[in-house]
C-alpha cells in the first residue's frame, strides 16, 4: 500500500522550528517545549482523519469521536469542521442536541484548554451558530482534565489525536 503523504518528511516545517501557535496568539504561558507539546501539520491531520474514516459524507452527528489531548486544536478544529459539514446536509434546529453527543475532547493544560476553547467557540460562531449554542457545545465537548484519569463517557466510534512522536537525531 502506498500513501500519498510522507508522514515522516519534516523538511517543510521541522517541529523544532515551527512557531508555537498558542504562544504566537499570546494565549499560553510559552512552556510548550517543557511540557513536550508537539504540533501536527494540517496535511497529516487531514490524512489521519481520512484514514480512520471520519469523513463528512458520513452521518457524523450520529457517531462519536474522542480526541484525548486536544492541545492547540490541530485535530479538534478539523474534526469540528467535518462534523459541521456533515450536519449542514440536514441541520437540526437544535444544534446542541444534534451535535452535543458527537464529540469528547480532553486537555490537561489549563491555559491551552482556555485558549483552544475560545477558538472552538469562534469556529462555531463562524459557522452561523448563535452565542449560547457555541458556548453550550464547547462546554459539552471539552473537558479540562488528565485523559488517563477522566472517565471516557464512551463508547466511541473514532479516536483521533497526535500520533506518537519519537525524536530522531
Amino acid at each position: 500500500m502506498q500513501f500519498p503523504l510522507d508522514l515522516f518528511d519534516a523538511t517543510e516545517a521541522p517541529a523544532t522550528t515551527r512557531p508555537d501557535p498558542l504562544q504566537a496568539r499570546g494565549d499560553a504561558d510559552g512552556d510548550t517545549a517543557r511540557r513536550g507539546a508537539v504540533f501536527t501539520r494540517p496535511e497529516v491531520v487531514e490524512f489521519i482523519l481520512d484514514l480512520i474514516g471520519y469523513t463528512p459524507d458520513l452521518p457524523l452527528p450520529q457517531r462519536r469521536i474522542l480526541e484525548p489531548s486536544f492541545g492547540a486544536g490541530d485535530f479538534l478544529l478539523p474534526i469540528i469542521g467535518r462534523l459541521l459539514a456533515a450536519w449542514s446536509r440536514s441541520p437540526s434546529p437544535r444544534p446542541v442536541e444534534a451535535l452535543g453527543p458527537a464529540l469528547r475532547a480532553v486537555e490537561i493544560h489549563p491555559a491551552t484548554f482556555a485558549a483552544t476553547r475560545l477558538r472552538v467557540i469562534e469556529r462555531l460562531a463562524a459557522a452561523g451558530l448563535d452565542a449560547p449554542a457555541c458556548r453550550a457545545l464547547a462546554d459539552r465537548w471539552l473537558v479540562q482534565a488528565d485523559f488517563l484519569l477522566a472517565p471516557p463517557e464512551g463508547p466511541f466510534d473514532f479516536v483521533a489525536g497526535n500520533p506518537p512522536y519519537v525524536r530522531q537525531e
